[in-house]
């Protein structure tokens, strides 16, 4: 199993987007344009999920859950746009809405968490961008401790 998929966030990322990709699927008529870029844009929040988890260094971690997250918010302005012209009912775009918001927050956690592991390491003697020992502390440094 790979790390990502250990995750929770991960699952329920995976839950909104089975929901959200059959909704999509269930509105033939919904623009084109619109559909596509809400597709990519759900696949982008797992698919950056997972890539930062594969990163070895705290600052390309962040950019990357940052990047999910992202994401998270140009869906929730497509899922305005749907609403005002009439694609999405209330009902459903409260529900998306919820659960876009749920894990834009468990995102935020993780991009905080970033931050404090940066800043564990530099008062280790660690330099933040590129996470080597300064001059001062020698030795070799596991990035994952």
């Amino acid at each position: 199993m790979f790390d990502f998929e250990k995750l929770d966030l991960y699952q329920e990322i995976r839950g909104i987007n089975a929901l959200m990709m059959k909704w999509v699927q269930d509105h033939p008529n919904m623009d084109d344009y619109v559909a596509e870029q809400f597709k990519t844009l759900l696949i982008g929040i797992a698919s950056k999920l997972a890539e930062g988890t594969a990163r070895m260094g705290y600052q390309e971690k962040k950019r990357c859950y940052t990047e999910s997250r992202v994401n998270v918010f140009e869906c929730v302005t497509l899922l305005h746009i749907m609403k005002d012209v009439g694609t999405i009912d209330e009902e459903r775009f409260e529900e998306f809405y919820e659960e876009l918001d749920k894990i834009s927050r468990m995102l935020l956690g993780m991009i905080r968490s970033q931050r404090s592991h940066r800043d564990r390491g530099r008062d280790r003697g660690y330099q933040s961008d590129s996470h080597s020992p300064d001059q001062s502390s020698g030795g070799d440094r596991d990035e994952d401790s």
